[in-house]
């Protein structure tokens, strides 16, 4: 299945460009490629692993900056990433490299966005007096949309492909397991077993699992590691397997994860002196020591789970350390240190100051008041819970990450010297804690564990790219600096999926039933506006814990009545009337930017509903009631059947059913006459 991976996942001309840019980067020469975290970096080993591209050169992520500059020095450099938005990030890079004196940089990238991309950025004076540009072609240009929609892309070709979307914990050679060591497994009583699959996934068997310890292997957690280890962070195993059903055997790759929750800047200095007495260098920053402590430290938890299941199997199992991944985030000449030390049996003996006691402590950590309050409906919980977990990420994408990109949209390289600027990427870099969404929790009823409820939030959120996993500093009046984790928005997610899922479920069944010809642009039109209100009337449109919120969907006038338009939620339009086709987005064009409805020459031609979210059945099944219902009015219309629905009945449902629509259509055609009128005249 792995070849076929990029076929499901993509349409037909993103697979063209996928296949241009692996080619273009077989063709390049370099003493390093410097791939970005994280996204591009497990995109390219995708790609790699199954043959792909070659890269000739060493291959490293951006992570390996924070430890080791000098390697680079007099080296030819070609950086790497998937989708540039505004650029930002890989300038930084740059800047970082250009102070190690390396020899030459040129960054290949597969897409920028053409909304918010600068490219003077990268624009430099070469020795010889001509401009270049550090960027090179060729790439594809995208709509802020598309962009979005080739990210998630991505995204979705990870879990297909058994992959973690991660770069920074320790990765390990694929094992084949029986079905029956594998459900073994999941019920072994040492562990916690949460089935977190998406719909794509379960789609083509592949299990997601989060394994979360017991009481037990928290015990045997302490006794390897000592300094009670286990109330300093919080730490966990993640498998991902697929089926095979012929051989009734998975393929499993495993993961473990161990992430501080808070620790001092003393006690990160004191564990990795004690665990490596000056072989690696002390002076490296406080974040590239705790990266390491956490590789260390989720190895070891590894081992203990290992050790554990071992016991079902006939044959023990070998789990081996996947070197290259290792050394694409640290330095070759520590991997041995590192090694010895996962493998060593001495307990830590350095007295930490314990999560207990640094709980009343006060610093300056980002909080945030949420607008979403727990429903009166009980079943309905749940699903509010988790928009509410989602809300501070979305809040943080709107407020902060798009006012950065319209700044150096503006500014080109001056924005990094704007104060304004430098405030938001302070903000962040800071992203939000993990006790600041448990405590988000803390006003819904009846959660029985909210710290396994956010766990699992978080891995879903990570896997479908909607959070980013950070390591966060701040500081303390008492203590100083405090280092922990945290997590922020994920920069390219397309918010509202699944409200785009309904519509063309709604269109996709309309269709069907009507014949292609059902689908002139008035009917789709009004169809969505007639949705919406119908959606909003009957709760389907409800939160989901797969969605959180891109845009705001609307109901305006222009000509022939009402049409629904988009708008982001940071903004606001005090009148709900339009002068210009242009005035707004229409969601139809959002609609047709993502491939979910497809045009000829300006007529729309068919609809694709193949959206990897989860539609409950019986949301589905009102969905495709409503389609079916209008499909069979329009069918009727042509024999004169009753009940039937005309276009201008179309027209007059989805207008004239509120006096503030017939206000509002009024409105608008006046407006557009009076201009038309004045041009003329």
């Amino acid at each position: 299945m792995s070849n076929e991976i990029v076929n499901i996942v993509f349409d037909g001309e993103m697979q063209k460009s996928i296949m241009e840019f692996a080619q273009t980067l077989s063709n390049v020469t370099a003493d390093f490629f410097v791939v970005m975290s994280r996204k591009a970096a497990c995109f390219i080993r995708y790609l790699e692993r199954h043959g792909y591209i070659s890269l000739d050169g060493e291959v490293v992520t951006d992570r390996i900056l924070d430890i080791d500059i000098e390697q680079f020095k007099d080296k030819n450099i070609a950086i790497i990433d998937d989708v540039v938005v505004s650029g930002t990030t890989i300038f930084s890079i740059i800047k970082r490299l250009q102070l190690a004196q390396v020899c030459s940089i040129k960054a290949y990238i597969l897409g920028v966005n053409e909304q918010f991309y600068s490219k003077n950025l990268f624009e430099y004076t070469d020795s010889d007096g001509t401009i270049r540009n550090y960027i090179q072609s060729p790439y594809v240009l995208l709509s802020d949309a598309a962009c979005m929609r080739v990210c998630s892309n991505i995204v979705s070709t990870f879990a297909l492909d058994i992959s973690p979307y991660d770069v920074d914990f320790p990765k390990h050679e694929y094992v084949t397991i029986s079905k029956k060591r594998f459900e073994q497994i999941l019920a072994y009583p040492d562990w916690f077993s949460y089935d977190v699959s998406s719909d794509l996934q379960a789609e083509y068997d592949i299990k997601n699992i989060t394994l979360l310890p017991t009481k037990r292997i928290e015990k045997l957690f302490d006794n390897s590691i000592g300094i009670g280890i286990s109330q300093l962070g919080f730490y966990k195993i993640r498998l991902y397997a697929k089926y095979n059903s012929k051989k009734q055997q998975y393929t499993v790759n495993a993961v473990p994860y161990f992430l501080f929750n808070e620790i001092m800047a003393d006690d990160i200095d004191a564990i990795f002196s004690e665990w490596f007495q000056d072989k690696i260098d002390n002076t490296i920053s406080r974040i590239a020591k705790i990266r390491i402590l956490q590789y260390i430290i989720a190895e070891k938890l590894f081992m203990i789970w290992n050790s554990s299941i071992n016991r079902i199997f006939e044959k023990q199992q070998s789990w081996e350390i996947d070197k290259v991944a290792f050394c694409s985030i640290f330095p070759k000449s520590i991997y041995l240190d590192v090694i010895n030390v996962i493998n060593s049996s001495k307990q830590l003996t350095t007295n930490i100051v314990t999560l207990s006691h640094k709980q009343s402590i006060k610093y300056q950590e980002t909080t945030f008041v949420s607008s979403i309050t727990p429903s009166e409906d009980q079943a309905d919980n749940i699903a509010v819970l988790q928009t509410k977990l989602i809300e501070p990420f979305t809040s943080l994408y709107f407020t902060k990450e798009k006012e950065s990109r319209e700044l150096v949209l503006k500014y080109g390289k001056k924005a990094f010297d704007i104060p304004e600027y430098k405030q938001i990427i302070e903000r962040l870099k800071h992203g939000y804690s993990y006790q600041m969404l448990i405590n988000l929790v803390d006003s819904f009823p009846n959660i029985f564990d909210k710290i396994t409820t956010v766990s699992l939030f978080i891995d879903e959120a990570i896997d479908a790219g909607i959070i980013v996993p950070i390591i966060a500093e701040e500081t303390s009046d008492e203590l100083g600096k405090i280092y922990f984790r945290a997590y922020r928005h994920g920069e390219d997610v397309p918010f509202g999926e699944l409200q785009e899922k309904l519509c063309a479920t709604l269109l996709k069944h309309y269709a069907q039933m009507g014949g292609e010809q059902i689908l002139s642009n008035l009917r789709v039109e009004k169809m969505l506006v007639l949705f919406v209100r119908i959606g909003i009337k009957q709760g389907i449109f409800k939160p989901s814990p797969q969605d959180g919120i891109y845009y705001n969907v609307n109901i305006d006038s222009y000509l022939h009545g009402n049409i629904t338009t988009v708008q982001d939620t940071s903004s606001k339009r005090p009148f709900h009337y339009l002068k210009h086709r242009t005035d707004a987005m229409w969601l139809t064009e959002v609609l047709q930017d993502k491939g979910i409805i497809k045009t000829d020459k300006g007529r729309i031609t068919a609809i694709d509903d193949n959206i990897d979210i989860p539609i409950d059945p019986d949301t589905r099944g009102k969905v495709a009631a409503i389609g079916k219902t209008f499909a069979k009015l329009y069918n009727n219309s042509k024999t004169k059947t009753a009940p039937f629905v005309t276009d201008d009945d179309l027209v007059l449902l989805s207008t004239c059913m509120l006096q503030q629509d017939i206000l509002n259509a009024l409105a608008a055609e006046i407006a557009i006459f009076s201009e038309r009128w004045i041009k003329c005249s």
